[in-house]
């Protein structure tokens, strides 16, 4: 764990902390990573409000994250967890970037993502997505990352998110030039990319023309 002013050391947590100091210390804290099994329950995350950093990997989250309590987050990365939904993010109304990368997302819920006005970056690769829907809610979004999904095509799914500066769709199932007229409207739209060397490319990139 980090803090700004106190720590908490993995040998402190071992001897068992009294709740009231547990607490207290736990509200300094400004930076957290969890990695590999290190949280036996999601609910302990809203012992920590003040979070600005979470980065969570390698956990087992297979539903919702606890994160109710945490208005002051800015940057949260929750990878390899097995994730299948972003409900429990709604209160983080400070979040500037988000990783949930290779995750089981099948959509990106717009019920959650328009309660993060803020959002900057959001990074969805290596899930299970299937459609774009759910990103009118970004006005602030300038970068998007979506590479090795299984999306078939943009059409107007990005047409409120005109902040946009970046859009990485490789490794999908784009196959039609059509997108690329809408795309075009993005008028602060500088890099696009339907393929790179680690995602792999769309069927897009083999056509002749």
């Amino acid at each position: 764990f980090w803090a700004d002013r106190e720590s908490i050391s993995n040998e402190e947590l071992a001897a068992g902390l009294p709740e009231d100091d547990y607490l207290r210390r736990a509200g300094a804290v400004a930076k957290l990573e969890l990695f590999r099994n290190t949280l036996d329950r999601p609910e302990h995350l809203e012992d920590f409000p003040n979070l600005v950093e979470l980065a969570i990997h390698l956990e087992v989250f297979p539903r919702a994250v606890h994160l109710t309590r945490m208005a002051l987050l800015q940057r949260l990365c929750i990878t390899e967890t097995g994730l299948r939904a972003l409900a429990g993010m709604e209160a983080c109304t400070s979040l500037t970037h988000l990783d949930c990368s290779h995750n089981k997302l099948a959509e990106l819920d717009g019920r959650v993502l328009r309660r993060l006005p803020r959002l900057r970056t959001l990074w969805a690769n290596d899930n299970a997505l299937e459609h774009m829907r759910g990103l009118e809610g970004l006005p602030a979004l300038r970068s998007l990352w979506l590479g090795s999904n299984r999306i078939p095509a943009v059409c107007d799914a990005l047409v409120h998110n005109a902040s946009l500066e970046e859009l990485n769709l490789s490794g999908n199932l784009v196959s039609n030039f059509k997108d690329v007229p809408n795309l075009a409207r993005m008028r602060k739209l500088t890099t696009l990319s339907f393929g790179d060397p680690h995602f792999g490319d769309n069927p897009l990139c083999s056509l002749c023309n």
